[in-house]
Order: C-alpha cells, then sequence, then structure tokens
C-alpha cells in the first residue's frame, strides 16, 4: 500500500512501486521509477519548501529524500540512499548504496559517489 499526497504533481509515465509515501508539494518528472519503501519528501519538522525531482530518475528502494532539494535530470540512487534537505543537485548524479548528501549541498553535473559515502557541507 502506498501513501500518495493529492497534492503531488506525477509526470506522465512514473512508476511508483509497493509501500512508497510521497508527501504534500513534491513534483516528480516524467519516466521516473521510485521503488519500494522509500520516502519521498521526508520532514526534519521544519518549513524547508518543496522538493523537486526532474525526469527519467530512478530511486532505488529504501530511499529517503527530504524537503526542499532541486534534483537534476536522471538522478539514480542505489538502496538505502539519503538526500538531506535543502540539497542543489545537478543532472546525472549518482548516489551509492547508504549514500548521505546533506548540509545544503551543491553537487555539479555528471558526479558519481560510491557505496557507504557522506558528502556534506
Amino acid at each position: 500500500m502506498n501513501i500518495i499526497s493529492e497534492k503531488v504533481d506525477i509526470g506522465i509515465n512514473v512508476q511508483i512501486r509497493n509501500f512508497v509515501t510521497i508527501a504534500d508539494g513534491v513534483t516528480i518528472g516524467d519516466n521516473s521509477v521510485i521503488e519500494s519503501y522509500s520516502v519521498i519528501d521526508y520532514s526534519n519538522g521544519k518549513e524547508n519548501g518543496a522538493l523537486a525531482i526532474s525526469e527519467n530518475a530512478h530511486i532505488r528502494s529504501h530511499s529517503i529524500l527530504y524537503q526542499g532539494s532541486t534534483i537534476g535530470d536522471s538522478l539514480v540512487t542505489r538502496h538505502h540512499a539519503i538526500i538531506r534537505e535543502n540539497c542543489k543537485i545537478g543532472n546525472s548524479f549518482q548516489a551509492g548504496t547508504a549514500t548521505v548528501a546533506m548540509g545544503e549541498l551543491e553537487i555539479g553535473n555528471h558526479v558519481r559517489t560510491g557505496s557507504n559515502a557522506i558528502a556534506w557541507v
């Protein structure tokens, strides 16, 4: 069972697998995939603004994306990746398994992390 707010802007041809939670105000671009047990627009208890995920994203299972981040085209997360609030991420970012990006971080285009990486400012 998914929990998806009625206040979500979901593009065309988006696949949302089982047990996904998507909160108010999220934008998900066309042709994206969100795998099972992911949480999209997690809140840290503060108002951080809307989460925007551009097209062709592939978010693997158990990933958590917080409020307030802006993510470019072709995001790929491996399992258990976390993108914290207020990150600005360019196109073609690949977050390895159990990677954490946090701290109002800015990441350019075509960046890839390995597994268990922590990136912060």
